[in-house]
């Protein structure tokens, strides 16, 4: 159950195993037991523009009472967003004697898919394995015994979370809001100008529930009936609201905090907060190419433009 890169055990970690006693640096590896995971196809370049929008991703999705950090990276196509609550994970490292003090890197099963593509046998009654590109933890019962493996060695991952600044990676309730709303509209403007150009509206239907699904806060905001009757009535102004709010995300460098977003029928308005002086010239340039509107104010910039 170990692997070995840059000389340190990787640990593949969970619920089942039994205790040990480590007294030199290990690598840790998660499984599906411990961490929620997304995977969705979106407009965004850049890993840490992905992070400042996973809180809203999985907003009523994990249990309340704890506090979550996000891990993310790109799969193919997708973006992989990962939740996990890192103070109940090291309590369960502590009652296995794994003391967090030695645990160099984390990593999620995720991202070794190719590893477990054939079941890797966690105990007497689970296996971890593939399904739909997704690792998962499943009864022993399920699989070909003969297609069991018993044994890995593949290297570590090349992402990783250390443990000691991992803390420093939640994402503040201001930021998860300001995020939230963005994806919000921007799942919906997909959706509804799919169903118009693809001409398929019972795929279309199917689509638009499992985003009720996946984002129950929409249903406080629109009812499906509503949602249907926009979307039939699409017209420019609606894809501009998605070209815009590409463009906004797309300003979203390093540094960069969106602070409030308004969009209307007529034109939008988003102020940003910059550090840099940089970073404010770059976005000015990005701003300009799309013929929007910038103001610089105290703190950053002030993008305006009309639909």
């Amino acid at each position: 159950m170990n692997f070995l890169e840059d000389n340190k055990k990787l640990i593949l970690v969970h619920r089942s195993m039994q205790s040990m006693e480590i007294k030199q640096p290990v690598n840790v590896m998660l499984t599906p037991q411990f961490y929620t995971l997304k995977k969705e196809i979106l407009p965004i370049k850049f890993a840490y523009q992905a992070k400042r929008i996973a809180a809203s991703l999985f907003e009523g999705m994990l249990p309340e009472g704890r506090t979550y950090d996000y891990f993310v990276f790109k799969e193919g196509e997708y973006w992989v967003f990962i939740a996990y609550a890192l103070e109940e994970i090291t309590e369960f490292f502590k009652s296995k004697g794994l003391s967090p003090e030695y645990i160099s890197k984390l990593f999620f099963a995720q991202q070794s898919v190719p590893s477990f593509s054939n079941p890797y046998l966690l105990d007497d009654k689970e296996v971890l394995a593939v399904l739909n590109d997704i690792v998962v933890v499943m009864p022993k019962s399920a699989v070909e015994d003969e297609s069991i493996n018993t044994a890995l060695d593949i290297p570590n991952p090349k992402k990783s979370i250390a443990i000691q600044s991992a803390y420093a990676s939640v994402l503040s309730l201001k930021e998860s809001l300001g995020f939230a709303a963005i994806f919000i509209l921007l799942a919906v403007l997909f959706i509804i100008e799919g169903v118009r150009y693809g001409g398929d509206t019972q795929s279309g239907m199917q689509e638009l529930e499992s985003l009720m699904a996946a984002n129950p806060s929409l249903s406080s905001q629109y009812t499906r009936k509503n949602i249907v009757t926009k979307y039939r009535k699409l017209d420019d102004v609606e894809r501009k609201k998605r070209d815009a709010v590409k463009v906004l995300i797309g300003m979203i460098y390093k540094g960069v905090e969106l602070k409030t977003l308004h969009i209307d029928e007529k034109s939008f308005r988003a102020n940003y907060m910059v550090k840099e002086d940089k970073t404010i010239k770059l976005m000015e340039s990005e701003a300009k190419k799309a013929k929007f509107t910038v103001q610089k104010v105290t703190d950053g910039i002030t993008v305006e433009g009309k639909l």
